[in-house]
């Protein structure tokens, strides 16, 4: 890799899939409430109704412009979706915070999620870039902020001396030429 191109993290949210046709948790009221290990629990039916409901929202769902951007340009991306879209466009390295609905690993609210693989890979990377004397760039796509991993993580980067780059709106179709001024 060339140092003086930047180094690239992705850290995505539900609104890189917006464009996919996955609804987010915005769009379903009420749905982060029945996607917690209490609920599951006390609800067992109502539950699997849900989980149901969300698979059938993935259902022939496909990668948008931006996850094949990312995957064109081997980015590195930690996500909070359980979708897998980034895996279907070809990206080689995600950490999947929330895990994966069709795979069955998918964590509740309530139970471990996979923060610390994520972590792991935001300071194996500063280490890597800071060895090549790259800049760092973590690049926040369709995220709301809402989580408590989202603002922790993003802080730890800023506090490693990453640069931030936002792109919560109309990721389909300004990912692919950010990474392109950016990588030339």
């Amino acid at each position: 890799m060339d140092s003086k191109k930047p180094f690239i993290l992705a850290l995505t949210g539900a609104g890189i899939s917006k464009a996919s046709g996955i609804p987010t948790f915005q769009d379903i009221p009420g749905i982060k409430d029945k996607l917690d290990v209490r609920y599951r629990a006390q609800h067992p039916e109502e539950f699997d109704r849900v989980v149901q409901q969300m698979k059938d929202n993935m259902r022939g769902k496909e990668p948008n412009a931006a996850h094949r951007a990312l995957a064109a340009h081997d980015i590195p991306v930690v996500t909070m979706n359980v979708d897998g879209l980034h895996q279907k466009a070809g990206s080689r390295t995600v950490v999947e915070c929330h895990g994966n609905l069709e795979d069955g690993t998918m964590v509740l609210y309530g139970e471990q999620a996979f923060y610390e693989q994520a972590f792991d890979l935001l300071l194996r990377a500063t280490d890597g870039a800071d060895k090549r004397r790259q800049k760092k760039i973590l690049l926040v796509i369709g995220t709301s902020y809402e989580t408590q991993f989202a603002n922790a993580f993003v802080q730890t980067a800023l506090y490693h001396g990453w640069a931030l780059a936002e792109i919560n709106h109309d990721a389909e179709h300004l990912v692919a030429p950010f990474l392109e001024r950016n990588l030339k």
